[in-house]
C-alpha cells in the first residue's frame, strides 16, 4: 500500500525489514508484533547447514555462473562453495577462485536468492568473498 511504499522509499538501506502497522487503540494489532519479532530473532540467530547452502549455490551457479576473469577468455566458472561463518547477523563466506571478479551486482543477486530460499525476515545478511 501507499504507506509501505513511502517507508521503503525513505529507508532504502533496509529493504529486508518487515513492516507492521498497528494502533495502540487496538490491542490485537499490537499483539501481532510479537510473533513477527520471534521470526526475526530466529532468523538473526539461526544457522543453515553447509550442505544445504552448497546445494543452493550449485543450483544458482547453473543459472547465474560467476563472472569470467577479466581479460581472460574462457568459460564462466561453476566452482565455488559457501558456508555460514557466524550469526547475529548471519554471515556467509563465499569461496571462489578469483574473488576480485565477484561484483556487487552478483553479491546482491546471491543475497536476494538466499533470502528467497531461506527465511531471513528483518535480518541483514553479510556475504564475505574469499579465495579458494
Amino acid at each position: 500500500d501507499r504507506y509501505t511504499q513511502e517507508l521503503r522509499r525513505r529507508l532504502p538501506f533496509v529493504p529486508w525489514a518487515p513492516v507492521h502497522f498497528g494502533s495502540a487503540l487496538k490491542p490485537d494489532s499490537v499483539a501481532q508484533v510479537f510473533p513477527l519479532l520471534d521470526r526475526v530473532a530466529a532468523s538473526f540467530t539461526g544457522r543453515i547447514p553447509t550442505g544445504k547452502l552448497n546445494k543452493f549455490l550449485q543450483e544458482l551457479l547453473v543459472i547465474h555462473p560467476l563472472p569470467v576473469r577479466k581479460g581472460r577468455p574462457g568459460k564462466a566458472t561453476l566452482s565455488a562453495y559457501i558456508t555460514q561463518v557466524s550469526t547475529k547477523p548471519p554471515a556467509f563466506a563465499l569461496f571462489v577462485g578469483h574473488p576480485e571478479n565477484v561484483t556487487a551486482n552478483y553479491l546482491k543477486l546471491l543475497e536476494n536468492r538466499l533470502r528467497g530460499s531461506f527465511e531471513f525476515p528483518g535480518t541483514p545478511l553479510r556475504i564475505l568473498v574469499r579465495k579458494k
